[in-house]
């Protein structure tokens, strides 16, 4: 799973809720904000990793000012045989 972070303008985040719905997403959530050009909605999306790129390519058919869009790494510590930290990013 990805996270993705998603901006577009005031009244897109709910398109942006169905696309992601549309690919298998969870944790699913819309926060109305803003940024220096002005008034927003924030979609935080989990979407399985097969999914991301189709999602992306779904967010380009937006109208207006296109979608800003974050992926989160993700990652995980364990130690290994001789105890030593380590660290992997997916």
């Amino acid at each position: 799973m990805r996270q993705l972070l998603i901006q577009v303008p005031r009244g897109q985040g709910d398109k942006v809720l169905d696309m992601a719905k549309a690919h298998q997403g969870t944790n699913l959530a819309r926060f109305e904000a803003s940024d220096t050009e002005g008034k927003l909605d924030f979609v935080i999306a989990y979407v399985p990793n097969r999914q991301v790129e189709q999602l992306l390519e779904a967010l380009d058919t937006l109208h207006r000012r296109d979608a800003d869009c974050t992926l989160c790494r993700t990652g995980y510590e364990y130690r290994d045989r001789n105890g030593t930290r380590r660290f992997i990013f997916t």
